[in-house]
């Protein structure tokens, strides 16, 4: 009936609460689990001139700006990595095969 399980987690401990009524219903139906985490782009704010008679933003100001954020995106990635490989670990020891995606938006 149920062969796969999808599972969102978002890497907090509510989310997770959800994990052992999927591994509950994987093994009674002999499902498998599919977890899954959106990591959102991290959200980039650029200065603006007060008036219109004021320059533009910095180019260089902007490029700094964007770089961090993007370094941020893969960090926040790496994490739900190892986010989800633990949760995928646990399940397994817990008898049910699991699968794991990120989607990360940029």
């Amino acid at each position: 009936m149920f062969e796969r399980i999808l599972v969102t987690l978002d890497g907090s401990r509510f989310g997770a609460r959800a994990i052992p009524y999927a591994v509950e219903v994987a093994k009674r139906f002999g499902g498998e689990l599919l977890l899954l985490e959106v990591v959102p782009p991290t959200a980039v704010t650029l200065p603006t001139a007060m008036a219109p008679a004021e320059p533009m933003v910095n180019p260089e100001a902007t490029r700094i700006i964007v770089q961090s954020a993007r370094e941020q995106d893969k960090r926040n990635v790496a994490r739900a990595n190892r986010y989800l490989k633990k949760k995928q670990d646990e399940i397994a020891a817990a008898g049910v095969r699991a699968y794991a995606e990120i989607l990360s938006v940029r």
